[in-house]
């Protein structure tokens, strides 16, 4: 299939540099064209490109940018001063699920940072991380050889934790800061260069993806692919 995503245009991110500056409908309206072209287009045809990887990991997530792709626009109930997002961002589950119900692939940029990686959105996924802390103290070595995976160990975790511990069982420290965060996230935020505005990037976050199988397979309570090919 002929790759659609050649890059970020600089123009998009200027376009939410503007939006921290004028936060209104007259910029949104004035500028709409720029949004469409520069920043919504690039960001559906690296969805669009990452969705058979997507697929292969998981079939039953959804990949359609309708469902993946974060709206300009806020919830004017939460967010009545600055109706619109200054930065943009993507994720993967399934067709019944919330970013807030389940174990997401994701990607983000604003004008600063590009970042990609997995993680729960909030703790509202509470079966599903009860699930994974389970199985954390059932196969604490298998949890450990994930998490050492070079391609994991240079993320940045991040996360609230817990005031007190919460195993019941002593862990090795390497795996008690996973498990006593209430969710987590992990991800790499990396400064805007070149490749954000190239084709490479796209093969940047297939790879972290890749990576990220093994952890996305032990979270979701699947055999943990070690060898995963694409």
């Amino acid at each position: 299939m002929e790759k659609q995503f050649n890059g970020f245009h600089p123009d998009g991110l200027g376009f939410l540099i503007g939006m921290a500056m004028q936060n209104d409908p007259s910029y949104y309206n004035a500028n709409k064209h720029t949004y469409e072209d520069k920043l919504r287009k690039p960001l559906v045809d690296l969805i669009t490109d990452l969705s058979p990887l997507m697929l292969k990991i998981d079939a039953n997530l959804d990949t359609s940018s309708r469902r993946t792709l974060c709206r300009i626009r806020r919830d004017a109930r939460f967010h009545p001063k600055f109706p619109y997002r200054t930065h943009m961002w993507f994720s993967f589950k399934p067709p019944n699920k919330g970013n807030s119900e389940y174990f997401t692939y994701h990607f983000y940029i604003d004008p600063d940072i590009c970042s990609s990686g997995i993680g729960f959105y909030s703790g509202q996924a509470r079966s599903m991380i009860t699930a994974y802390k389970k199985r954390i103290l059932e196969e604490p070595k298998l949890f450990k050889k994930i998490i050492n995976i070079e391609g994991i160990k240079k993320l940045d975790l991040v996360g609230e934790e817990y005031k007190r511990k919460m195993n019941k069982i002593p862990l090795p420290n390497v795996i008690e800061k996973w498990y006593n965060k209430k969710s987590f996230s992990v991800h790499l935020d990396e400064p805007i260069d070149q490749l954000v505005f190239s084709h490479e990037l796209l093969k940047k976050v297939q790879q972290r993806y890749i990576d990220l199988v093994p952890l996305y397979d032990f979270v979701t309570g699947r055999d943990v692919r070690f060898n995963f090919k694409f």
